[in-house]
């Protein structure tokens, strides 16, 4: 006797690590810049600030 079987992937949204990953590149892209270290601390503290605050 034969059986059939459909397997199948879904994709899973997961945003979490989506928006850790985009914060990590966003992270390394300013420690690369040739900026004073004052103006990358307030880069990174704004782009935190903004999803904290839900994006505003």
């Amino acid at each position: 006797m034969r059986k059939k079987v459909h397997l199948s992937t879904g994709t899973k949204n997961n945003t979490v690590a989506d928006r850790w990953g985009e914060l990590l590149v966003q992270h390394i892209i300013i420690q690369q810049l040739d900026i004073p270290y004052r103006l990358k601390a307030k880069l990174l503290h704004q782009s935190s600030s903004k999803e904290t605050n839900g994006g505003e």
